[in-house]
């Protein structure tokens, strides 16, 4: 496997005969290519891809064939290729539909990471008053981390409620970015209220 190409093959079987899958994608064109017993079924151009990927369909005789293409910008492999036959993952036995319906409820991966700092931004306060002498004393400072870690939850249980009622969006996107903010700026005033009561 080239470093500018991910490439995949399964077995797909019908009627009791075997079909060789065979996917290929162009990290650097996003061209994707599938072939069955070395023919040429798809040849999909440009990445046209969102942040839940591109989804490719294609027959294989009498079984329906969807090729999920999904990025992952945090695996050296390049995106993840997934074939599902009739609607289930070869690769992982799950409904298709089962995990884009999990998907749709999920913030994205970067909302996450923000809402996971949540809890860290009180350790450097901690860490500072054992060197320093300022910000915040230990217990209050781990105070204020906990705090962090139960707004962090607050915002992940609200922003997954919000984007499992509402259909992908610009507009839902929008909301889920305020709920974060307001996880931070609540944050913030814990940690103002209690800087205030050690003074």
């Amino acid at each position: 496997m080239s470093v500018m190409q991910v490439e995949r093959s399964w077995i797909v079987m019908n009627e009791m005969v075997p079909h060789r899958v065979d996917a290929t994608l162009s990290m650097l064109t996003g061209r994707t290519r599938v072939k069955i017993d070395d023919q040429i079924a798809v040849d999909a151009s440009g990445w046209r891809m969102g942040p839940g990927g591109k989804h490719i369909e294609f027959p294989v005789k009498s079984r329906q064939c969807t090729l999920v293409v999904r990025p992952k910008p945090a695996d050296p492999s390049g995106p993840e290729l997934d074939l599902h036959v009739d609607g289930w993952s070869l690769d992982h036995g799950t409904r298709l539909e089962e995990r884009l319906a999990r998907e749709a409820s999920s913030p994205s991966a970067l909302m996450r990471m923000a809402l996971i700092f949540l809890p860290l931004i009180g350790v450097p306060s901690i860490l500072r008053n054992a060197s320093q002498g300022g910000g915040l004393s230990p217990m209050l400072g781990w105070t204020f981390a906990g705090a962090g870690l139960l707004l962090g939850l607050i915002g992940f249980f609200t922003a997954s409620r919000w984007y499992a009622a509402r259909r992908p969006s610009r507009a839902r996107s929008t909301v889920g970015w305020l709920i974060v903010l307001g996880c931070y700026a609540l944050l913030f005033g814990v940690y103002a209220v209690l800087l205030g009561a050690q003074g």
